[in-house]
């Protein structure tokens, strides 16, 4: 135990007692007052302080203790008790200090009888003892509110920048001109309240005008003090100037914020700003736009040139980016090459469009680092509140499946995946949105699609095809939601879900002595890299009651691509179990003769685009000829997809190519189908080109030459209008009553689903509503539908004399009536717009 000696000539002098006690209550020093108010000497405290002092030490008066140590001043009344045994009525205050190795508690004892003016000082005495404790340099002040006058330390002065021997006891209204104008506001505001209310006190954070005018900041933290009759007469306080711990945390807070490179903001400061937005539009009917931009092909430079000459191209990047920016948007560097705007004032998706463009235009310059001229391009993928998302991963999400599709389809532009685009990208968007709940509402069904002998038409396989029954959309295929399905992580548990379908009807076909074939699964990369897939795949079979060499798996090139080891073994235990391996889309993006020597593949089928092009390319042909040959002298069996017509099946059989799947066939079909096929076992083409149109026809149709080139827009589903942008189709013929066109947009029949047409015929814009009232797949990517106009009389009549002087001009030999034309060959036109 220390004695008084140990206290600070402040404390040690104060008139009130003063006690310093460790973290159990025991005593480690106390001041002179303590021993002349309550007697006691260092010796008889054999027990914690507390239970000693205290007359009927009380479980309240420890909670007390015990709150204190955690940081929080405590005030009470109660009891203590003189050396000799006299109870005294007392105010005890415990204040914690934090030192380096624990928590000290000082008690300030009061006499509650004897209080005198200075007991008021509370604030003031704590803060001396934070002072005396190593808080930092603090300027003490007390305003006599009676006389308007205020008393400063020495350190205040310091502070105000006031000379130590001037005469400085200023008014209220004196001090407060040292206040900045702008944080003079809030001061006052604090000040009032606690004048207002005296238990509370006040603190703040403001700067102040020093007297040679320079701008410091500080914290103040003052305390109200009342007269007898309970009127404020007096504050107390502190001033601590903490203008380089501002100035330190400033710098933090930039580094923290901003990336070091560019000096741009950073991903922290865009994610944070992004979900500022989201909260505050929330309310309000306005948009903003998200922008990911990544710069093409970055690592070839990074690569060939250096990290150095990267870094300068960054750089440069970010100055001219940056010209295009409103003061309220954000342009910041996520990381790598990648960067993330935030356009906040939203007028329109064409204005966003031209700021998209203004970006990718800036880009065009080269650019001139060291002794190199670089030629820099950029892709964007752009999404809007609240229509792609109202929460930042949904804004960010599908930013990045616009920027995917950019990327996918050439580089050096912008997407912009808002509904407000097109059709397309409303239904992408819905369709995003459901995927979760589709597979948690059991919406998913499997489609079969035959593989047959080329010579004899005999089914040899199967491929089985995942749809989904969307309730709006209806039928929707594969290609529209895996892709959506592969960003979001769902391939895992569909392939899973395929699996065991597929194994399930297997079972369920052969209880029916049904006649079988193997069918074949597709499996996304993603399975290669999961440990227990093999398990998995044998318990399935098992449950299943099936054998292996009933099913078929098809994977991609893409599967192997960074994994090939895993996916070797992966490949080789899988036939092991008598499952047999195709390699899907040979021919397409990756594909190398490397592979086939590399993996023991059992099937290989060439890509559609090869068998499609066939007839139109030479190149497309040898290709596909070269395949074919090629896996017969490495024993490989060959099937060729999206087989249409009648001239890629006479191709095909010449080239002795081993099996074909495709619409000249049979298209995809519900499971019910596909048994009446089975019992069929050998099927006969059927070629599209020689099939007769649906009718349904109330008019006389005119077969335009050409197919017109129109645009259409989805004008209301479900009762919900719509306010979406335009897609491209081609009619192929018209009536009063309806038209017949082609489209890669996959809609459901329903008469809740209303299109507007708009197109030229004879330099007359044109603009017809309806809806459908049939569809058919024309191959995997193109639709054909039928529609009936949802028109008036007057509109029907001024439609029915266009379209017979149009028939008039058809007449004509030499000339054909002026019209949206589109010459080329269709299923060109729409990989051309696709891409």
């Amino acid at each position: 135990m220390v004695s008084e000696e140990d206290f600070h000539p402040l404390i040690n002098d104060h008139l009130n007692s003063v006690i310093k006690l460790d973290i159990e209550g025991n005593l480690i020093s106390y001041n002179k007052a303590f021993i002349n108010q309550f007697g006691f000497m260092e010796q008889d405290f054999k027990k914690p302080f507390l239970t000693t002092f205290f007359d009927n030490y009380s479980n309240d008066q420890k909670r007390f203790f015990d709150i204190a140590l955690l940081g929080n001043m405590q005030t009470f009344n109660t009891v203590g008790l003189h050396r000799d045994g006299k109870p005294i009525n007392i105010n005890v205050k415990f204040i914690p200090v934090k030192t380096k190795e624990s928590t000290d508690v000082y008690v300030i004892l009061k006499n509650i009888a004897d209080l005198k003016e200075q007991e008021r000082e509370l604030l003031l005495f704590k803060d001396n003892l934070d002072k005396i404790e190593g808080l930092g340099n603090i300027g003490t002040f007390h305003y006599d509110m009676i006389n308007d006058t205020t008393y400063s330390s020495k350190q205040h002065r310091v502070i105000l920048g006031i000379n130590e021997d001037e005469d400085f006891s200023p008014t209220l209204k004196q001090l407060l001109l040292f206040i900045h104008s702008d944080d003079h506001p809030r001061f006052e505001e604090k000040f009032q309240q606690a004048v207002k209310n005296t238990e509370s006190g006040f603190h703040i954070e403001c700067r102040i005008v020093r007297r040679d005018q320079t701008i410091r900041h500080t914290y103040v933290r003052a305390e109200v003090l009342v007269n007898e009759q309970g009127v404020p007469d007096r504050v107390i306080g502190f001033i601590k100037d903490i203008t380089e711990q501002k100035v330190l945390s400033e710098k933090v807070r930039h580094l923290s914020y901003h990336d070091y490179l560019t000096n741009l903001p950073n991903r922290r400061m865009f994610d944070e700003k992004l979900q500022q937005l989201t909260a505050e539009f929330m309310s309000k009917d306005n948009k903003f736009a998200v922008m990911i931009l990544d710069i093409d092909r970055f690592k070839y430079i990074n690569d060939t040139l250096g990290h150095p000459i990267g870094d300068k191209v960054l750089v440069q990047v970010s100055a001219r980016l940056s010209k295009f920016l409103a003061t309220d948007d954000l342009l910041a560097r996520l990381g790598g090459d990648e960067f993330g705007v935030l356009i906040v004032n939203l007028e329109s998706i064409e204005s966003m469009k031209k700021i998209a463009s203004s970006m990718l235009d800036c880009l065009k310059e080269p650019f001139l680092i060291n002794e190199y001229k670089l030629y820099v391009t950029a892709s964007i993928g752009i999404s809007v509140f609240p229509h792609d998302g109202v929460n930042s991963h949904e804004l960010i999400r599908n930013a990045d499946i616009a920027l995917y599709r950019v990327e996918e389809r050439g580089r050096n532009n912008f997407k912009v995946i808002s509904p407000l685009g097109s059709i397309e990208s409303f239904k992408s968007f819905s369709l995003g949105r459901d995927l979760i709940k589709a597979l948690e509402n059991n919406e998913m069904v499997l489609y079969y699609q035959p593989r047959v002998d080329t010579n004899t038409g005999k089914i040899m396989s199967a491929e089985a095809l995942i749809r989904w029954e969307h309730p709006e959309w209806g039928l929707v295929s594969p290609a529209e939601f895996l892709p959506l399905a592969e960003e979001n992580g769902l391939m895992i548990q569909i392939d899973d879900w395929v699996l065991k379908e597929v194994c399930n009807q297997m079972k369920k076909w052969k209880e029916e002595i049904l006649w079988t074939v193997p069918i074949s699964i597709n499996i996304s990369a993603a399975h290669f890299l999961k440990q227990d897939w093999l398990d998995t795949i044998e318990e399935t079979i098992q449950e299943a009651g099936i054998s292996p060499c009933d099913l078929e798996f098809e994977i991609t090139e893409s599967s192997f691509l960074n994994n090939e080891e895993i996916v070797k073994n992966t490949i080789y235990s899988l036939r092991e179990m008598g499952i047999n391996i195709s390699l899907d889309d040979f021919g397409k993006g990756y594909s190398s003769l490397s592979s086939l020597a590399q993996f023991p593949f059992d099937v290989i089928k060439i890509d559609k685009s090869f068998i499609q092009n066939m007839l139109i390319s030479k190149q497309n042909f040898f290709i596909a000829k070269s395949i074919i040959h090629l896996a017969k002298d490495l024993h490989i069996k060959v099937v060729a997809e999206g087989v249409e017509t009648l001239e890629h099946l006479k191709v095909l059989r010449n080239e002795e190519c081993y099996q074909i799947q495709g619409y000249l066939f049979s298209r995809p079909v519900p499971v019910k189908e596909f048994e009446l096929l089975l019992q069929k076992k050998i099927l006969k083409p059927d070629d599209p080109k020689m099939k007769d149109k649906q009718s349904q026809r109330k008019y006389y149709r005119i077969n335009f030459p050409y197919p017109v080139a129109a645009n259409m827009r989805l004008l209301a589903i479900a009762g919900q209008e719509m306010q979406l942008g335009k897609s491209s189709v081609l009619i192929e013929d018209m009536s009063i009553g309806g038209l017949r066109y082609l489209s890669t947009l996959k809609l459901p029949v329903r008469d809740d689903i209303i299109l507007e047409f708009e197109t030229q015929i004879m330099n007359e814009t044109i603009q017809l509503k309806g809806h459908i009232i049939w569809k058919e797949e024309v191959n995997d990517e193109i639709s054909e539908y039928g529609i009936e106009f949802i028109i008036d009389e007057n509109e029907r009549t001024n439609l029915d004399k266009l379209l017979n002087t149009f028939t008039i001009l058809m007449k004509n030999p030499t000339t054909l009536p002026q019209y949206n034309m589109v010459v080329e060959d269709k299923f060109q036109y729409f990989r051309k717009i696709k891409y």
